[in-house]
């Protein structure tokens, strides 16, 4: 009882220890964050207001025979969805990067997109690659419960689900290991494989109280859209800025106190 009581008192004060280093280097490093997430911002607004317009003259013009609509913006989604990718890797990239060297000037961080951006995107398609074939025992179970199959069907969600969770804990140190040490994105992953097999439950229990708070920050959210319609969704973006960040920092805090 006395090992249990010692045990549930250390994840407390590492909790305790890992928020506060969490908020201190996001106090650290909150005016590069603030610059990237307003560099971020602009990049969706020019992009997107460009992709628009572009869109929208092909379409008035008839540049594209009618025939060919389909297949038009069957592209075009491509193309949009490829643009919010690379967006997406460049805000990852952004924000690590300011909370792994928060002294550096911001103009350094950007120029930094050059180095890491290449090898942080083929980081992220194996990643989605990996979680992809994660899901793939979920599909299967799905389908097999439209068939009366219940118990496969249970079977392979639930198997899907502990490979996605394996998965998360095997793999979620990688960026930060990538862009730290300027790693091949291979590397970063076998380094985030060793740090996890050494510090498996350590892991387990830190992700699933992050889960549990994004869960009921969500919900909090959603709630909040429900009852106040317009001021409910403002207050919900608002807050979703602060709280990636908050996740990022902690999960980089994390990282520095394992390795």
């Amino acid at each position: 009882m006395e090992k249990q009581n010692n045990q549930s008192s250390a994840i407390l004060i590492s909790l305790g220890f890992l928020l506060r280093k969490a908020f201190l280097k996001l106090k650290e490093a909150g005016g590069n964050l603030l610059l990237s997430v307003f560099f971020i911002v602009c990049l969706i607004f020019v992009l997107f207001f460009f992709l628009g317009i572009l869109y929208y003259s092909i379409i008035s013009i008839k540049i594209v025979q009618t025939n060919y609509l389909f297949t038009f913006r069957l592209i075009w989604q491509i193309i949009f969805y490829l643009a919010t990718y690379a967006l997406g890797v460049i805000a990852q990239v952004l924000i690590i990067k300011s909370l792994v060297s928060p002294k550096e000037k911001f103009n350094v961080i950007i120029s930094s997109l050059k180095t890491y951006f290449l090898n942080f995107l083929c980081l992220s398609i194996f990643i989605n690659i990996i979680f992809l074939v994660c899901y793939l025992p979920f599909y299967g179970g799905i389908f097999l419960l439209l068939f009366e199959s219940q118990v496969l069907g249970a079977c392979s969600i639930i198997i899907s689900l502990i490979l996605n969770l394996l998965a998360v804990i095997f793999l979620i140190m990688s960026p930060f290991i990538l862009i730290e040490k300027n790693k091949w994105f291979i590397e970063a992953v076998k380094e985030s494989f060793k740090i996890a097999s050494n510090n498996f439950w350590d892991i387990v229990i830190k992700l699933v109280i992050i889960c549990i708070s994004l869960v009921l920050l969500l919900n909090i959210s959603t709630l909040l859209c429900i009852i106040l319609p317009t001021l409910g969704a403002i207050i919900s973006i608002i807050l979703f800025i602060p709280v990636i960040l908050l996740v990022f920092s902690y999960l980089f805090a994390f990282y520095q106190y394992l390795k």
